[in-house]
């Protein structure tokens, strides 16, 4: 996940999984083996006592999306712009599969992807998947994925 920051609430995420999966620069499919396989997430009792200081300083002190980016522990959130244009490109990449008359499970055999991560991707679910998910998907289907680069517009947010 690279630079990513993620801001987590031990509310919503009461086994730790997203700090674990910020912490470790997992990959998508290894994110996705987290969030669908919990148990799998083992800590020392260490880890746990640091996990549990770091969620009660958080509830504690319940730092606002600034205050969090001033102090570097989070990058602020994705652009809107680049989630539509991912939601675009996955559409249009399941509108040549609807064309083609594929299935999703005719997708994952070709691709090598898993078949319900294709669905979730589909579905919007995943807004980070890699470039090379992307790829292998279009290659599944005859098509291509490009990338453009582009300047942002003075004084927008980076």
């Amino acid at each position: 996940m690279g630079d990513t920051q993620m801001v987590w609430d031990a509310d919503d995420d009461p086994d730790g999984n997203i700090q674990y999966i910020a912490e470790n620069d997992l990959t998508v499919e290894e994110v996705e083996d987290v969030l669908l396989n919990p148990e799998k997430v083992q800590r020392t009792p260490e880890e746990l006592s640091e996990l549990r200081a770091e969620r009660a300083r958080f509830s504690r002190e319940r730092p606002a999306p600034e205050d969090l980016t001033a102090s570097g522990d989070y990058e602020g959130p994705y652009r809107q712009g680049n989630i539509m244009a991912l939601l675009s490109a996955v559409a249009e990449l399941q509108r040549h599969r609807g064309l083609q008359g594929l299935s999703l499970s005719d997708v994952s055999k070709r691709s090598g992807l898993d078949r319900a991560m294709l669905s979730r991707l589909e579905n919007g679910r995943i807004l980070n998947p890699t470039i090379s998910t992307l790829w292998r998907y279009a290659n599944a289907i005859g098509a291509q994925v490009s990338l453009t680069v582009e300047p942002l517009a003075i004084g927008a947010d980076s």
